[in-house]
């Protein structure tokens, strides 16, 4: 039984990798710890690789070795504060590994330079035409009639922050 886990545990990473612990444990509804238990043997036998750092550690199958991401000094800080990406499991990533992920997907990693840039360039765009804060006192009133409102801000973000109610 012990070898036919591993055997799948190490097809799903040949198929999917590199891929999270817990997303193997969701997916053969397993125990992380379980999970972890096969991990460490097929690492011993060299048949994956560790990426990464707990609680960011991700495994490789050594025959499918991870493509280096390049990512250029200057798009770095606007990738690692406003790139995020929903993985089809339903994880929310953030920053690097966010892109990281998608490029992934993508089948991109190859062109993670320049698509880096292109992110960076698209985001200082949009950002050139805002000017903070965002007023949307006047159609939240005609939304709400009967609420009057001092003022309404809603911060620069792409994930949705909230809207704060100032009443008069």
């Amino acid at each position: 039984m012990r070898n036919d886990t591993k055997d799948r545990l190490l097809g799903f990473i040949d198929k999917y990798g590199p891929v999270r612990p817990s997303e193997m444990a969701k997916e053969f509804k397993l125990s992380t710890q379980v999970i972890h238990w096969h991990l460490r043997d097929l690492k011993k036998k060299g048949l994956v690789e560790q990426i990464g750092s707990p609680p960011h550690t991700h495994y490789n199958s050594v025959r499918n070795p991870q493509t280096t991401v390049t990512i250029p000094p200057n798009a770095e800080p606007i990738i690692s504060s406003q790139f995020s990406y929903l993985t089809p499991r339903g994880e929310l990533l953030v920053g690097r590994d966010a892109f990281t992920a998608w490029l992934s997907s993508k089948d991109l990693s190859k062109e993670s330079s320049t698509l880096a840039k292109a992110y960076k360039n698209n985001i200082e765009k949009i950002y050139d035409h805002l000017t903070p804060p965002f007023s949307t006192k006047k159609r939240l009133e005609t939304i709400l009639e009967d609420i009057e409102l001092a003022d309404v801000f809603i911060p620069i973000v792409f994930r949705f922050s909230g809207i704060r109610l100032i009443r008069s």
